[in-house]
């Protein structure tokens, strides 16, 4: 937006690993995880549920702490959660006695920027994700796609430079679900940010995904990183799209042996 500049920031991985005490028991999740990430990459997360997929972005945001290893962004390292990282889950998690406005420019007020900046940096934000004329609506007058571009909005508006995005669009219905994806690119190429991402879907990994790192609880961190370098806008319907989908399937498979 207008009066941003951003810094070439990239993300540093290096012998990371977690695991949790359940029970009086050591469960490992992973170890030993190293991982690279370049400014401007869309990277997107995938694997077998517990294999460490939304605790690995949970310690990139400084929400936990690795057991040991570190996580570095632009050579600084990661030990709290940062105005650089934004972070969207996968429920909009708004607040429903505040009205959209309000609730993106919450963080904004939090650091006591001036209120003619917070009121021009929320105009731009909504009308980035489309809801400019919903600024007076509150989350209960939203659809499930509305409250979810809310989300990021309120995420983008302390301008990060790295968006962690844990399943933001698992729960909606299949048609917003496309359209979501369509507006998770243009706002990733329009704002020239890293996005990280977690989800289930496979289509919507190959759809959004320069790199798909395959986690696997199996093998205690990565299996695989596919990269895909189907030009954009992708035809989910091209034998190309469908090959990596079946690439990305295989790992699946293998996993589960």
């Amino acid at each position: 937006m207008d009066g941003y500049q951003r810094i070439a920031h990239s993300l540093e991985i290096k012998n990371l690993a977690k695991s949790f005490l359940i029970n009086g028991l050591i469960h490992p999740v992973f170890s030993c995880l190293d991982l690279e990430i370049e400014q401007g990459e869309f990277v997107v997360i995938v694997g077998e549920s517990g294999s460490g997929k939304t605790t690995l972005l949970r310690i990139i945001a400084g929400l936990e702490k690795a057991d040991h290893g570190s996580v570095a962004v632009a050579g600084k390292y990661v030990d709290s959660v940062g105005t650089e990282r934004g972070m969207v889950f996968q429920e909009p998690r708004l607040l429903p006695w505040l009205t959209v406005r309000k609730n993106v420019s919450i963080g904004l007020e939090l650091r006591k920027i001036p209120q003619t900046e917070i009121d021009r940096t929320v105009e731009a934000f909504l009308h980035l994700v489309g809801l400019a004329g919903f600024a007076s609506a509150y989350p209960g007058q939203l659809s499930g796609g509305m409250a979810q571009r809310v989300g990021i909005a309120r995420a983008l508006a302390t301008n990060p430079e790295i968006m962690l995005l844990d399943e933001p669009l698992g729960a909606l219905d299949a048609m917003t679900k496309i359209r979501m994806q369509r507006e998770l690119e243009r706002i990733w190429q329009e704002q020239a940010l890293t996005m990280i991402m977690v989800t289930h879907d496979i289509e919507e990994a190959v759809y959004l995904a320069d790199r798909i790192v395959v986690m696997s609880k199996e093998e205690g961190g990565i299996r695989e990183v596919i990269p895909v370098s189907l030009p954009r806008s992708r035809d989910r319907s091209s034998k190309q799209f469908g090959e990596v989908r079946e690439t990305l399937l295989r790992e699946f498979h293998l996993n589960a042996q």
